[in-house]
């Protein structure tokens, strides 16, 4: 009887196996096996949930017969049924698929960024970027934008957010420094993880612009792989984020400071600019002296006569390099003029690289790279020195050193403490090289195909700015043939020598390239070079540099005109 009794009160006071509560734990993901955060996981019927982690893990406890609910937004909701045995569920999460009742086909009409812009806050598939607007309809690639009004102000910033509208999208918080997250828009096969940059109201951020509000933000749209190189270059390799406020007051507020004015791209006002003169510098007072020599003999013995009234007036030997190479042929003179420059002025940098210009011009690559190693040894902890050696290494052929020095230049800034660090254009330049040479050298250094696809082409043309100077101040303008024109200034405070811009085959019609000169803070010229490359990133790649003077102040000059999609070059 006792036993009897014992058997009902286990039965009754001890939970039925099949009704006892045991912990679950799994991990969802999307189809590219990339972890989804905060995907809300619930037992059907009941308020019992958790959301996953960062890392797309989630325990909950649960018993058999549950039912669980896995939802996340923009994705398919998936119902799974516990059974006694399962303690590790992995759910894989797909995007949802709309179904059109019907598709119509229209003709499309070419608008031109005027119309773009009058249409701009009726359709919400219009983006203003950086260089121009993207019409999602029309545009070759993909492109997601998102309206600002599906934002929810959640969280510290507005990729909380984001991330559940584009659930590709991974934000890493994890350094000490919470509002500088870094953004991963896609998924990659090696440890280099590329990531996203942003283009807000028309100005690049490599950082995340965490001091945007979320009520201020208009609309984004985002792009990744061809979309984003096409039209940022290998910047935008990690993919774009465009973010189009509803006003700038937010940045203003944040104190955040612009490093060149695009306004007139940002608002897209385009305008019709006066046309500016070709260029063409008048020679300077004291070249007319060389008016009078009849023969190469006698050019040299006026030479001979006045250099020593001009031993501390640099950029006259430079003029007198160029006359005698350019009036009389003699280019061992124009070396042997500029050799005497680099004894004479061994440690002015902007003089000596004018004179690397001008090696580089000659077809003199082993004597240029020679004043890059000097300008090395005077400005060890500048970034641009690192860049220029680099390219120098390049251009004599000498890719293993070249490859070598990108890759090791992150290694210096990390072990250089006071390295400068006020040109992340040059890093965003290096980059730009870098891939190029893995792209077509990469065979023949005996680096593995898998690196070598990797590095995704760039766009079809590379327009490359550099200048002898870090006090020039000028505007550069890139205008098409409709007289919509992008603008860009460097200011004297901004002590970078280089820039670069990118154009896809899209790009119809010619470019004039138009500068405004402001001067340096010095009596002589600046030395601007130029080059461009058609077929960037392509075995059949080409290039073409210049070399401009400019000295006069304030003359709108216009330095060349090119067509992306012809790949053409003219004055």
């Amino acid at each position: 009887m006792r036993s009897i009794v014992f058997i009902i009160f286990y039965l009754v006071l001890v939970p039925n196996g099949y009704s006892q509560h045991f912990d679950i734990s799994g991990k969802v993901s999307n189809e590219a096996d990339s972890a989804i955060a905060n995907v809300h996981v619930v037992i059907k019927g009941s308020s019992d949930g958790v959301h996953t982690d960062k890392n797309g893990n989630y325990t909950l406890s649960v018993k058999h017969g549950d039912i669980l609910t896995f939802s996340y937004l923009g994705m398919q909701t998936v119902d799974v049924l516990v059974k006694n045995e399962n303690t590790v569920l992995n759910v894989k999460l797909i995007p949802q698929q709309e179904l059109l009742d019907s598709v119509v086909i229209k003709k499309r009409k070419r608008y031109s960024p005027k119309a773009l812009l009058a249409e701009y806050h009726q359709n919400k598939n219009l983006i203003k970027t950086s260089m121009g607007i993207i019409d999602k309809d029309r545009a070759s690639f993909s492109i997601q934008i998102i309206d600002g009004k599906n934002l929810i102000p959640v969280g510290t910033d507005f990729l909380y957010s984001l991330q559940n509208l584009y659930p590709s999208m991974h934000v890493d918080r994890e350094d000490k420094n919470l509002y500088d997250p870094k953004v991963y828009l896609q998924k990659w096969s090696y440890n280099s993880q590329p990531t996203a940059i942003f283009d807000v109201d028309g100005v690049i951020y490599e950082q995340a612009p965490t001091f945007l509000e979320v009520n201020d933000i208009d609309r984004v749209a985002i792009l990744v792989r061809n979309g984003a190189v096409s039209r940022y270059g290998t910047p935008g390799i990690g993919g774009v984020i465009i973010i189009n406020t509803k006003s700038s007051n937010s940045m203003a507020n944040a104190g955040i400071k612009r490093h060149y004015d695009n306004s007139d791209l940002r608002d897209s006002l385009y305008q019709v600019i006066k046309s500016p003169s070709i260029y063409a510098p008048e020679p300077p007072l004291y070249m007319k002296t060389f008016k009078k020599a009849k023969s190469e003999s006698h050019a040299l013995a006026l030479f001979e006569k006045d250099k020593k009234a001009y031993l501390n007036a640099p950029y006259y030997f430079m003029d007198v390099s160029d006359y005698f190479f350019n009036t009389w042929g003699q280019k061992k003179t124009s070396l042997d003029i500029l050799a005497f420059m680099t004894k004479r002025f061994s440690t002015d940098v902007a003089i000596l690289k004018a004179i690397a210009f001008k090696y580089e011009v000659l077809n003199e690559p082993e004597l240029a790279f020679q004043m890059y190693l000097r300008i090395l040894n005077i400005k060890p902890r500048h970034s641009q020195s690192h860049r220029d050696i680099s390219n120098a290494y390049a251009q004599l052929g000498n890719y293993k050193n070249a490859l070598s020095r990108y890759f090791n230049f992150e290694s210096v800034i990390r072990r250089l403490d006071s390295l400068d660090f006020s040109a992340s254009e040059v890093s965003s330049v290096m980059k730009t090289e870098l891939s190029n040479i893995i792209k077509l050298h990469g065979k023949l250094l005996k680096i593995s195909d898998e690196v070598v696809d990797r590095n995704i082409e760039s766009p079809g043309t590379r327009l490359l700015f550099e200048w002898n100077n870090d006090q020039a101040e000028f505007e550069i303008r890139v205008v098409d043939t409709e007289n919509n024109y992008y603008r860009w200034t460097h200011l004297r405070s901004e002590k970078n020598t280089i820039k670069q811009f990118f154009f896809d085959k899209t790009s119809t019609g010619d470019r004039q390239i138009q500068i405004t000169y402001h001067g340096n803070r010095t009596s002589g010229p600046t030395y601007l070079k130029t080059t461009l490359f058609f077929n960037y990133g392509k075995h059949d790649q080409k290039s073409e540099s210049r070399i401009y003077r400019l000295f006069e102040e304030g003359e709108d000059i216009q330095l060349m005109t090119f067509n992306p999609s012809k790949s053409t070059l003219s004055n």
